[in-house]
């Protein structure tokens, strides 16, 4: 209700015309719900593919040459997240390793949530492209 109340309030011109405003904000809550269900979805799907790798490395027995390969993947994955945007970079940062709620790393850095989950979007797909071309 909130997301809906900021949109009309930063957009008034939409209630103009409508013949039934009750249908109207009913029908832009329910589909502002199925927004946020999409991304959820596919935030979680996106979240869980790096979960599966990091998870992946985690399991694997240090053998000697074993260990070599995960010293050059950290590597890897060290400059892929130097290769960030600055802002980009202390979102994800601060999401993934220091585990802060996407609701507080917006607030902290004055920004919006929705610019939050860009910038992890983009971090992950980065970081899952520079550590498939290391592959």
């Amino acid at each position: 209700m909130h997301d809906l109340y900021i949109k009309l309030a930063t957009s008034d011109h939409r209630l103009e015309h409508k013949s039934s405003i009750k249908a109207f904000l009913i029908r832009a809550a329910v589909n502002l719900g199925f927004d946020r269900m999409r991304r959820a979805a596919f935030e979680t799907r996106l979240f869980a593919q790096l979960d599966r790798s990091a998870e992946a490395i985690a399991i694997q027995q240090h053998a000697p040459g074993q260990n070599l390969d995960l010293r050059k993947r950290l590597a890897a994955l060290r400059e892929a997240i130097q290769a960030l945007p600055p802002t980009c970079r202390r979102v994800f940062i601060a999401h993934r390793v220091g585990q802060i709620p996407r609701e507080d790393i917006a607030a902290a850095m004055g920004i919006t949530r929705g610019s939050v989950d860009r910038h992890l979007r983009h971090a992950v797909l980065h970081c899952l492209e520079k550590m498939d071309q290391f592959d």
